[in-house]
């Protein structure tokens, strides 16, 4: 299974979305991942099936708060690769 974002960056509105998350998650305890967040990762087709879900709630679980602050930080500034580069790497977004 892979669960992957776009490497070209963020948009004005995902890069706030993050910062907002950010916020939240310093002054709030982290819960889990809701499923309307995991519905945004997984193909339509899949979300009826038990393990598709339950491997992403699992790797939440597993990883915790420390690590989705970090990982939302960190991919929150992409490199500045060239687009080009990037496109012989990667097929699409």
């Amino acid at each position: 299974m892979t669960i992957a974002s776009c490497t070209f960056g963020l948009t004005g509105e995902e890069a706030a979305d993050r910062v907002r998350a950010l916020e939240l998650l310093e002054k709030h305890d982290y819960r889990g991942i809701p499923q309307a967040r995991i519905n945004q990762f997984v193909h339509p087709s899949l979300l009826s099936d038990p393990a598709v879900a339950s491997v992403v709630h699992a790797m939440d679980r597993d990883l915790g708060k420390a690590v989705l602050v970090a990982r939302l930080r960190e991919s929150s500034t992409p490199p500045h690769w060239p687009r080009a580069c990037l496109s012989s790497i990667f097929w699409s977004c």
